[in-house]
């Protein structure tokens, strides 16, 4: 599967910590958060709660009692995922948007356990019901945003220069305005 395109792609700024600007003890959140993210740390995570998910460090990971499954995951998470567009960067006002949005129940999570479950008949017709309900929540929410006086809108959330092989960088967004 190396050098197939799987079109996986990741959001911009998952798994950042953050910490409170006023906070009382700006040393300690900063000692923990540099021991959580360093080697050591990431070794301790990976031991104490037996995380089926890679931690930072490939040679970490090589430690790790993973199904070996998974450890034939990691080369792929590095080799195949890639940075997708975020409307957010683009326009931080959709993050009001996405505040208002509510997640569609059943969700896609909870349709897939159906499915496996054999409790839903017509996959097809229910992921369909999903999309349509998934469209109407994000109409909703954007209204929503809009009454509180966010600029947002449909567009926002369209990325015509993105190409799922490649990263999306500053240069994709400044191109897009163009």
């Amino acid at each position: 599967m190396p050098g197939s395109k799987l079109g996986w792609t990741k959001r911009p700024a998952q798994g950042q910590f953050w910490a409170y600007a006023k906070s009382k003890y700006p040393q300690v959140v900063g000692d923990i958060l540099a021991y959580t993210l360093s080697k050591e740390g990431q070794a301790t995570q990976l031991r104490l709660y037996e995380s089926p998910l890679p931690v930072r460090y490939p040679d970490i990971n090589a430690q790790g009692d993973f199904d070996p499954r998974m450890q034939r995951l990691f080369p792929l998470i590095g080799s195949q995922n890639r940075l997708g567009p975020s409307p957010v960067v683009r326009n931080p006002d959709v993050s009001v948007a996405l505040q208002e949005r509510r997640t569609p129940t059943p969700n896609f999570g909870t349709m897939i356990q159906g499915i496996f479950s054999g409790q839903l008949r017509d996959p097809r017709a229910a992921m369909r019901d999903l999309a349509t309900r998934s469209e109407q929540e994000l109409d909703r929410a954007i209204t929503a945003a809009r009454a509180k006086g966010a600029n947002v809108s449909r567009d926002d959330f369209k990325f015509a220069n993105w190409d799922p092989a490649k990263d999306y960088t500053q240069a994709e967004y400044d191109a897009a305005k163009r």
